[in-house]
């Protein structure tokens, strides 16, 4: 049985049976907000309670859920119900409470409060808060009311009363044995046994077919035996014990009574027979304990005395090594160590006796799974590894915080390396100057094409051979006067130069042409360029502001350290609520076991005692 298991039953019928149609007048439904109230839903019936939870806090963070009425306000109040939050279930409860709301609103909110306050033990407030839901409640409430008012009464001591109830609001089947059950046992703790016999004996009136109506009707019949007995019936209180499953949870504590029910009718050697078959079993079961010393005294009924002597040394023997595996299983559970040795986990749900058969457990789980078997155990466990799994979900937020704030980071990094190289004017410098190499290449280009200047584009051997040509002309000036031969030699220069420049324009109109596309891959570059510049002043200039999300980054994540912090002394104090508990328990059996053991001690010293005094005995006829 989970955490959720007290409020559980019913939960979702009553919020699925408030009709929306009487919340016609209000905003219609919002898809994110149906979403979430889906979403809801579908978690609560894969039992994934927690989750179902977080779902409807999450959709009231954003505004809540509309068009459907109170709905998500009484699923919410049933599951902080569910989870030990009285005092926010009640609050929620008591606001739909003042509001005008319809019947059957009104009748669940008031279900609820009553189911609360039965809980806190506060049985007056919660048999008023019951008497306030209307005549005629619905039916999706009607038994869980009727049972509630009964266990109230029963609460309160008035049996009458709860008869009276159960006589005019008689439940469906499934409820009525619980119900019989309670109010026979309440009889029973009267010493009333007839009327608890009374209720008990409507087990046998119908055939069960659910395993959890089974497991009643062996405690029922146990419980019928030990009234029995208690009422002096022996002989009835054999058949009643004989009536409970060998396979049952309660087997052990029929088995026992089966055996002082034969101990009553001084058949100890029927009485032995369930007795050492329990004496057998773990020393965890109370009933074992219990059995180890009934067989040894069953012996010595029976006059095997030696027998009896031998079971009360096995038995100390056993009680001893079970006080020191107490001890060890005490020191064990300190600390942390305690989530190590029971192997607490995040799980969605934890059935203690199967989960023994499936794992390798310690010792110290071995001896406890019968312990955490127990509901109020198990609720405990259960709670421990939601707060485990919500741990679990901090730390994983607190690493995407740190990843979303490296992230930021990287990108304000980024932007400002941008800024800087744009402040640095780099590439303005660079476009500066592909301008003023653009502009002085197209005013050469186009004075070469105004004065046909077919040398100016010549590159090379022909450059060279032309700038040679040209600087010998001017040579030829300077010796004109002092060089006879200067004639000749100017003639065969003007022959030379006029080949090259022959050659230059047959060439010029292809050099013109790849000096011109040159240009306008210049101007092309350029264009490019000029773009990437204006992006990035625009980027840069449009960029948005991260500062805010970071400071939001920031805030979000010092809250959830704060929430983390919570959740961390949360689980500490669950841990030592949870540690105290299994010590008390511990505690409980150690003094249990020290009791048993000093009785079989006594027994042995008895024994010896009797036979040394027999011995004597013998020794003086013998020598009469």
């Amino acid at each position: 049985m989970g955490a959720v298991s007290v409020a559980k039953r019913g939960l979702l019928a009553v919020c699925l049976a408030l009709p929306c149609s009487a919340f016609a007048k209000e905003e219609p439904l919002t898809a994110v907000a149906d979403l979430r109230y889906g979403v809801a839903l579908y978690h609560y019936f894969q039992e994934e309670h927690i989750t179902a939870f977080s779902e409807l806090l999450l959709a009231k963070q954003r505004g809540g859920v509309r068009g459907h009425g109170d709905n998500p306000d009484i699923m919410e109040g049933g599951f902080a119900l569910a989870y030990g939050m009285d005092q926010y279930a009640g609050d929620i409860f008591e606001r739909v409470l003042e509001q005008n709301r319809p019947v059957h609103v009104r009748d669940a909110a008031w279900f609820y409060l009553a189911r609360m306050r039965y809980q806190q033990g506060d049985w007056y407030a919660a048999e008023d808060a019951a008497n306030r839901i209307s005549p005629k409640p619905a039916k999706h409430i009607a038994n869980e009311l009727t049972s509630l008012r009964v266990s109230t009464a029963i609460k309160q001591g008035n049996l009458a009363r709860a008869e009276s109830i159960l006589a005019k609001q008689q439940p469906k089947q499934g409820w009525l044995p619980y119900l019989y059950f309670n109010l026979g046992s309440a009889w029973a703790r009267q010493q009333n046994y007839t009327a608890a016999l009374a209720y008990y004996s409507k087990f046998e009136e119908e055939e069960f077919k659910l395993e959890e109506h089974r497991s009643l009707y062996d405690k029922a019949m146990t419980a019928s035996g030990y009234s029995l007995l208690f009422a002096g019936r022996p002989h009835e209180a054999i058949l009643q014990f004989s009536k409970v499953r060998l396979d049952s949870p309660l087997s052990s504590r029929a088995l026992l009574g089966y055996g002082w029910a034969a101990a009553e009718l001084d058949d100890y050697t029927e009485a032995l027979k369930p007795w050492y078959h329990l004496s057998t079993l773990s020393l965890v079961d109370a009933n074992t304990q219990e059995a180890l010393v009934a067989v040894p005294y069953a012996y010595e009924q029976l006059g095997k005395e030696g027998l009896a002597l031998e079971h009360f040394q096995r038995a100390e023997g056993r009680f001893s090594a079970a006080l020191v595996e107490i001890d060890d299983i005490m020191a064990n559970l300190q600390g942390d160590s305690m989530l190590e040795v029971l192997k607490i986990s995040r799980s969605q749900r934890l059935d203690w006796l199967r989960y023994a058969k499936e794992n390798q457990l310690t010792p110290e789980i071995s001896y406890l799974v019968a312990l955490f078997s127990r509901e109020d155990f198990e609720k405990e466990v259960h709670e421990l590894r939601d707060l485990l799994a919500i741990q679990n979900t901090y730390n994983n937020w607190l690493e995407k915080l740190t990843f979303y704030t490296d992230m930021l980071d990287a990108r304000e990094f980024d932007r400002t390396a941008k800024m800087q190289y744009l402040a640095e004017q780099q590439l303005t410098e660079q476009i500066n100057e592909m301008v003023a190499k653009r502009e002085s290449m197209a005013a050469k280009i186009e004075q070469i094409k105004a004065s046909n200047d077919y040398f100016a584009l010549a590159k090379g051997e022909e450059a060279d051979l032309i700038h040679r040509v040209e600087r010998s002309a001017a040579t030829i000036e300077l010796v004109r006067d002092s060089d006879p031969f200067i004639d000749e030699t100017e003639e065969a220069m003007r022959r030379y130069r006029g080949i090259l420049l022959w050659n230059a324009s047959r060439q010029f109109s292809d050099r013109l042409w790849h000096a011109e596309k040159v240009l306008a891959q210049l101007d092309e570059t350029l264009t490019q360029v000029r773009a990437r510049h204006q992006s990035i002043q625009k980027i840069v200039g449009q960029a948005q502001d991260i500062s805010p999300y970071l400071q939001q980054l920031d805030i979000a994540h010092n809250r959830l350290t704060a929430e983390k912090a919570r959740i961390d002394r949360a689980l500490l104090a669950k841990q030592d609520t949870l540690r105290d508990k299994i010590y008390d328990v511990l505690e409980t059996q150690r003094y249990n076991i020290l009791q048993y053991l000093a009785q079989s001690r006594l027994s042995i010293a008895r024994l010896y005692d009797k036979a040394n005094k027999q011995a004597d005995y013998d020794a003086v006829e013998d020598g009469q």
